[in-house]
């Protein structure tokens, strides 16, 4: 066997591995960076790269085409927040740096591995059965066994109680899509292949994968994948369909009018539903007119069961509230219920804001109940489909626009725009919706991903970073939609339908491992390209040079912030962090200098989160040890202290609790001040005073902004008291 040979295939075996590892851990953005398996595999991309050249010098394993240039051109973009100076947290800006990065030493290790079909067609299988991984543990929670829990405790995949498959993604969606692609790489592999054994496999796996995206109860994603699907089979056969096409449009209208009726008929047809649930809920979305009264009645069945500790009348609770156009809901009345048979009636009449109403009821002791009928002024409300799938509803309520997911997603790309005018050009920074998005937002909601990749190039890298993207998708598209052969062709369906969900609706591409899929997936389209040997092969060193120097940077995290236990290195800053981080410094940096200026890289490094927390501790340490610095140094951390907190925004404005932290540690520094004997003192409290004034009428009027926030009104009159408390003392 030749040395080039044997290199390949051993860069074909790293490649699969990767894929397979990636699989497993996942690496999603809030898991934190999985910064040892990265150091790993990324010194075996180098090891392989540098064989690789040494065994060719006369070609270049970076640049074989314009195309290779323009993806690395995509991933020096994501430095500019860096260069510039633009990002909202250094931590994530250097985190996301080195994803980027991987995934570009995981393309180049892709485009010097993938040359032909049988390549190829081995990638496309690793990607179909590492899908086989998610489809198990799906299937494990589903049914209730969580035989597989401690391997997700063991990965760190345990992102809180759910239900549906893909649980180690933590988001169903993402398992859909990426379960969508796969079954379109399986129907090109039985499609190219003669024998039975392989056509009945991955027949087989298609079942087990449409069964999995069924549980997934993922709208956009299933819909998505019957156009794509029907779109497939269209241009398959059209010559058949064309040749056909009389018979086909009469079996089809025939077809419409009996699926339509049968439907129409099942949309009205309801059945009683038995269920344990701890909470049972259901929105009833209708047109209210805020002066007419309604009547909301529910026919039920409480039962106790073996598992019942005690029967009392207080087993059941039911609720019904008002939810606003924020999803901000409100208790209109809610009633306790023992056992047997009841008539539950909820008279109404809707509130000033109220959108929809929702009733849901509580089992508080582990009971049963029966849900029979539901009516809403004498109409009958079909909850439960006695002949339909009981996910249709969502589709229904998907198509009418009324659906809690499409308006959340209008106010997450609304709340977007507003980030991305804060750094136009550069951006914001890595995972800048979660350094910037609270304070932004319309009204309190919590999210982890801005839910498309559009919006999330737009806010981290700008519009440089937006261009780059789409110049090198165009680019791949081109090239992918100009060419005949059946291996790259089906990827206008697998890779399109990936990449369509992802930048329009979803945040899917956060994931490493539906990453390295895609940048896999754009070698194997570039794999027949021919080569272009005007581009000069003296970036190959530099860019090695840049690997390295990425691979240092994890080793060094690897080495000195790796948490074993979270698996992560990146701790986000809280309260406790800032306490551990102060409580370990080094006796001899244990200064109150040393202190301060690590408080003081905080603030410039991580602007937004814990910012009150970094006040406080400033405050305190700087104004209680005054007299182990000298009055210079003083002056220059209050000026550099009051310059920052004035410029920078709130962190979390429409959270009353964290506007009043954020008083209570500006008070403080007003109030240490005036006892302190700091010479200049005067001038800082004039400082600090104009902050709090400054400030003072606007978080008042978030705070009384019940609708957006949903406090209780309760709870907000008593956290304005204590705000106007806390402002009456430095006023």
């Amino acid at each position: 066997m030749k040395k080039n040979d044997l290199l390949e295939k051993l860069g074909m075996i790293l490649l699969s591995s990767i894929i397979i590892i990636f699989s497993l851990i996942v690496g999603a953005n809030e898991k934190g960076l999985r910064v040892i398996p990265i150091s790993i595999l990324l010194l075996l991309i180098i090891i392989f790269l540098v064989c690789k050249k040494r065994s060719n010098k006369k070609e270049s394993i970076f640049f074989k085409n314009k195309i290779d240039i323009s993806v690395f051109i995509f991933i020096i973009s994501t430095f500019l927040p860096l260069i510039f100076r633009t990002y909202s947290s250094l931590s994530y800006q250097i985190e996301f740096m080195i994803k980027y990065v991987f995934y570009y030493a995981v393309y180049v290790l892709a485009r010097n591995v993938i040359k032909t079909k049988k390549d190829i067609n081995i990638i496309f299988s690793v990607i179909i059965f590492t899908s086989i991984i998610p489809i198990i543990l799906g299937l494990d929670i589903v049914s209730g066994n969580n035989t597989f829990s401690w391997v997700l405790k063991k990965l760190d995949l345990t992102y809180g109680t759910g239900y549906k498959p893909g649980y180690n993604f933590g988001y169903s969606n993402v398992v859909a899509i990426y379960l969508s692609l796969c079954i379109f790489l399986s129907i090109y592999k039985i499609s190219n292949t003669k024998e039975k054994t392989i056509k009945i496999t991955y027949g087989m796996y298609i079942l087990l994968a449409l069964y999995n995206i069924y549980l997934c109860y993922s709208r956009m994603p299933s819909i998505l994948f019957i156009i794509f699907l029907a779109v497939y089979f269209i241009n398959k056969y059209k010559d058949k369909i064309i040749e056909n096409k009389k018979k086909i449009i009469k079996v089809g209208v025939v077809s419409l009018l009996i699926i339509i009726p049968i439907i129409s008929y099942g949309l009205t047809v309801s059945k009683p539903f038995t269920t344990k649930m701890e909470k049972y809920e259901k929105v009833v979305i209708h047109d209210f007119k805020q002066d007419q009264e309604y009547t909301l009645k529910l026919d039920v069945e409480f039962f106790a069961t073996d598992e019942t500790k005690e029967i009392n009348s207080r087993l059941f609770k039911v609720y019904l509230t008002s939810i606003n156009k924020y999803y901000k809901e409100t208790i209109i009345e809610s009633r306790y219920y023992t056992t047997g048979k009841q008539t539950i009636v909820f008279k109404f009449t809707p509130l000033e804001d109220t959108e929809d109403v929702r009733f849901y009821i509580e089992n508080e002791n582990k009971g049963a109940m029966t849900i029979n009928k539901v009516y809403l002024d004498k109409e009958e409300l079909i909850y439960h489909y006695k002949f339909l799938p009981q996910n249709i509803s969502k589709f229904v309520s998907f198509i009418t626009l009324k659906d809690k997911s499409l308006v959340e997603r209008y106010y997450f790309y609304k709340d977007s725009m507003k980030i991305f005018r804060k750094h136009m050009i550069f951006g914001n920074g890595g995972d800048a919706w979660h350094s910037l998005s609270k304070t932004r937002q319309d009204y309190t909601f919590s999210v982890k991903e801005t839910h498309s990749y559009f919006f999330e190039l737009l806010i981290e890298y700008g519009l440089v970073g937006l261009l780059c993207y789409y110049v090198m998708i165009t680019n791949i598209m081109i090239i992918l939609f100009k060419n005949t052969k059946e291996e790259k062709k089906i990827l206008r369906y697998a890779l399109v339908i990936l990449l369509l969900h992802s930048i329009t609706f979803d945040f899917n591409l956060s994931y490493m491992f539906i990453e390295i899929i895609v940048y896999t997936l754009f070698a194997c389209i570039l794999s027949d390209e021919k080569k272009d040997k005007t581009i000069s092969i003296k970036f190959d060193y530099p860019i090695l040079i840049i690997f390295l120097i990425t691979l240092l940077t994890t080793t060094y995290m690897s080495l000195y912030k790796y948490n074993v236990i979270d698996k992560k290195y990146y701790l986000p800053i809280n309260r406790s962090v800032i306490e551990t981080k102060l409580r370990k410094l080094p006796k001899e940096k244990a200064t109150v200098k040393s202190k301060l200026d690590f408080l003081k890289l905080t603030m410039k490094e991580e602007p937004y989160l814990a910012q009150n927390y970094v006040y406080h501790y400033y405050f305190n340490i700087l104004l209680k040890n005054e007299k182990n610095i000298s009055n210079k140094e003083i002056d220059e951390y209050l000026d550099f202290a009051t310059k920052h907190i004035s410029k920078t925004e709130i962190y979390s404005p429409l959270y009353i609790e964290y506007l009043v932290s954020r008083e209570t540690a500006l008070t403080e520094g007003v109030n240490l001040l005036k006892e302190s004997k700091y010479k200049n003192k005067d001038k800082y409290i004039k400082k600090l005073r104009k902050i709090i004034i400054d400030e003072h009428d606007q978080n008042i009027k978030y705070m009384n902004q019940t609708d957006r926030h949903g406090y209780p009104e309760r709870y907000t009159s008593s956290a304005i008291e204590e705000y106007e408390k806390l402002y009456e003392e430095v006023k």
